[in-house]
This record gives C-alpha cells, structure tokens and sequence, in this order.
C-alpha cells in the first residue's frame, strides 16, 4: 500500500516538472510578451497624438488593433487635461473636472467623449478626428480585462482572488506640441470656404441611351397547306414541329399575342388557337390531302385578323405554309383576295418548303407584285430569328444635354453617372479646356466612394485665383445613361 501511494505521488511530482511547471513558465512569458507590446503600443499613440495635436480615427484603431493582436481583451482610458480657452470661467458641467493651475484652467474630457466626438463628424462626412491645442495633456492608461492564462494558474496554485486584478497594463503621457487645427487654418486663409458654398456652376451632361421599345401585341393568322404533300408532313409531324417553333418565338418576344391555324382542306374551322403561355393543340390537325380552297382559306384567315385586331394598334401578320402546287386559276383567285384584303394586313410570309421550286418561286413573284413592300417571303427554319423578331421590337439611340445649375458641396461638384472613358471639358473665362491638360493636368478630378468630383479649390489653384467668385466656370461631361 505504501508502494502504491509513493508511486502515484512519484508519478502526479514528474508530471508536475515535466509538463505544468513548464507551462507556466510559457504562460508567464507569454505575458511578459504582451506587456512589452502594449507598452510600446501606447508609448507611440501618446507621442503620435502629442505631434499632430489630434486623435484622429485611423490612429486610435490601429492602437486597438496592436494591443488585440496579443489574443487579450483590453480597457482603454484616455484622458486629456485641455487647457480653458475662458480663463475667467469658474464652472464647468459636471462631466468634466476644472482645476486650477497658475492663472490658467485646465478641465478633463474622457474617452467617451472623445470617441462622440470622431463618430459624429464621420457622420458628417467631415474628417474623423479630435483636435487638440497646443500645451494641452495626454494621458492614455490601458490594462486587461480578461484572465490570461499565466493569471488562471497562479489563481490555481497560490489561490489569488479578486477578478479585477490584472497583469497587463500601461500608462504613458504626453505634452501636446502642437495645434491640431493649424493645417486647417492655413488652407481656409487663402480659399474662403463660404465663397466656394454660394458659387453657381453650369453643368451640361451629355447623355447616349439606347431605347428599345415596348413590344406591340401581335395577330398571326397561319394558313395550313392540305394538298397531298403537304399532309405528309402532318402525319410525321413536322407541320406540327413547324407549329409549336412559331409559338415559341411569339411566346419569348410578344408581348401579347392572337395565333391561329386554319387549314386549306376545311377552310371554314380554326384547328388551333392559342395566346401567351397557352400553346397550341395540334390533336384538331385534319389529315386529309385537298387541293384547292385557297382564296376561301385566305378571305377567312384575313377576316379573322381583322376581327382580332379591331380598334387596336397590333401587328396583323399572315403565313401560308406551304402554298406549292397550286393551278394558275388557283393562284389569280388568292391573288385577287389578297388585292382586295393588303390593308388588312401588315405582313405576309410564305414557307418555301414542298417542291419550291420554279413553281414557288413563280408564286413569290406574284406576291412581290400584289403585296410589295408587304409581302416578307420565304420564312426559312420555321420564322426562327430575322425579319419578325425586328418588327416586334425597335430600338432607337438618341442623344442629348441635361443642363442644370449646382453650387458646390464641401467645394466639390459631383459628376453624377460620369462616363469615366469619355472627355471633362472646363470652360473657364468662355476658353475651353480638357480637365487632362495644363494647367489643370488631370488633377482637379477627385474619386470618393465611387463617385467622381472636381474640386473647385485644384480648378481655383491651377488658374492662380484665391476664390472662383469672378471666375466664369462652366462643366460639360458625357454621362452613362
């Protein structure tokens, strides 16, 4: 038994200085590391500020990010003792403290203040900074607020109770050097900032647009072919493919659309109808080989384009597949109907398939001189693209100037949608100028947040001139529509 106990108190010693005493060294060190970062850290933020008179954002975040990178959490405490611009004062508000040194007054402002202070001229679109004066104090203390882990095994080991204690933590202070709003004075001595605010600008903006017009509805009326070689095609079902490719094409442009198929072999029925979303049903399809009827076939295909469309301004269209084999006397009756019926429709095409040959071409002949312009031809590959895609659609590029007259923001002048590819022209003094060239050189066009703005103090600069106020400017830029 007493072998036994020696054993394990042996074996809990050797894990002891073998595994956790060394880990609490590293630990330790660990923190000795983080001490001497957050030291250095706060030592260069104190002297930065005392150097620039200022706390500005950028400063104060990369202060955060250094002591952070040590994988602690920390307080930050910034106290500046800033001297009274009202000597005579006596009381302050309650937030601050006054105290009394000499003939002069200092009161305290804390880091809530102060972070206010960055977050709302930030807000304000103005620089994120806190300007301080010259002679005034600095103070920044920082330690951490959570448990390190050389803390967590001192705690184990020598019991150490308080969770406010901490083990990292620094203090450093600084006289301020100089003013923070001196740059700033400099500047507004020579361009005064409210001659700038009330200073009208002409702006004409030069804008390209592409307009593609609303889609108008459409009418079709298509005329099915029944003599007997045209039927072949129903009972394989290639009249039937040619159907559903002319749906389609009016289902994916057309707005809104009227299709109808009637066949030559019973030329008082419509076999198919359909509109938008609602093909056509192909079952009704007649199989039965017929020549003739086509000047009746097309009187009542053409009436009923007439019925669909009237009173409105739809596109009135008429097909006939495929009108092969057809007797002269034949012919001169469809020609006839149609001389009588063109103002009814707006275009007819024909589908050169089923012996097209001198035959067709003849009849295309004939078509080209009763119908004229009207008359599209041939329809190859079932109406897929070309000529009725253009006329259910138009597009139209116009040009033009939007002149406005702005006064400037903080003296700037927003280039709204600028076509960065495309010239600025300034006309100063009625004498025209290329932002690029001299003595402007490109360097009066500004870019924030994506956008694009000439600075008015640059334009002023470049032509020797304190204020535009007797300067004629004007600006004339191309626009993105």
């Amino acid at each position: 038994m007493t072998d036994t106990l020696m054993s394990i108190l042996g074996i809990a010693l050797a894990v002891l200085v073998m595994f956790i005493i060394p880990t609490i060294a590293i630990a330790g060190e660990y923190d000795e590391i983080a001490q001497t970062t957050v030291e250095v850290a706060v030592a260069d933020f104190v002297n930065t500020i005392a150097e620039k008179g200022k706390i500005t954002e950028f400063d104060y975040n990369e202060l955060i990010q250094k002591i952070s990178a040590t994988g602690n959490s920390f307080d930050v405490q910034i106290e500046l003792q800033v001297m009274d611009d009202n000597p005579e004062r006596k009381t302050v508000t309650t937030s601050q403290t006054l105290n009394e040194k000499g003939e002069n007054l200092q009161y305290s402002v804390y880091t809530q203040d102060i972070t206010d202070k960055i977050r709302e001229k930030i807000t304000n679109d103005e620089e994120g900074e806190y300007n301080l004066k010259k002679d005034d104090y600095i103070i920044v203390t920082v330690k951490n607020t959570n448990i390190t882990i050389g803390t967590a095994f001192k705690n184990f080991f020598y019991r150490i109770v308080g969770k406010d204690a901490y083990v990292i933590g620094t203090s450093s202070s600084a006289l301020v050097t100089n003013s923070g709003t001196e740059e700033q004075e400099e500047v507004h001595s020579n361009i005064v900032e409210e001659k700038f605010q009330e200073k009208y600008i002409k702006i004409t903006k030069h804008i390209k647009q592409t307009i593609t017009t609303a889609e108008r509805p459409v009418v079709m009326m298509v005329i099915l072919d029944s003599e007997p070689l045209c039927m072949g095609h129903v009972r394989v079902g290639a009249t039937q493919q040619s159907m559903q490719k002319i749906y389609q094409q009016l289902n994916n442009t057309s707005s809104s659309f009227y299709l109808g198929f009637i066949q030559t072999s019973n030329p008082t029925r419509i076999v198919a109808e359909c509109s938008k979303n609602n093909p056509p049903n192909t079952s009704q399809l007649s199989t039965e080989s017929f020549s003739g009827n086509y000047a009746i076939t097309l009187k009542n295909a053409i009436s009923k384009i007439e019925r669909e469309s009237e009173g409105t301004n739809k596109i009135k269209i008429l097909v006939f597949m495929s009108w092969t084999g057809v007797s002269p006397k034949e012919r001169q009756e469809a020609n006839t109907v149609l001389q009588a019926k063109k103002d009814s429709i707006d275009k007819m095409y024909t589908m050169g398939c089923c012996r097209a040959g001198s035959l067709g071409d003849n009849i295309k002949g004939l078509w080209d001189v009763t119908l004229g312009s009207k008359y599209g031809g041939h329809l190859p590959n079932g109406m897929i693209g070309g000529d009725i895609e253009n006329m259910l659609t138009s597009t139209e590029t116009i040009e033009k100037d939007e002149i406005q007259y702005t006064t400037s923001k903080d003296e700037k002048i927003l280039l709204a949608n600028l076509d960065i590819s495309k010239d600025i022209i300034l006309i100063v003094n009625n004498r025209e100028y290329s932002y690029k060239d001299s003595p402007f050189n490109g360097n009066v066009l500004t870019v924030t947040g994506g956008k694009y703005y000439l600075d008015l103090k640059k334009i002023a600069t470049a032509i020797g001139k304190d204020d535009l106020n007797d300067v004629s400017l004007e600006i004339k830029y191309s626009a993105t529509a």
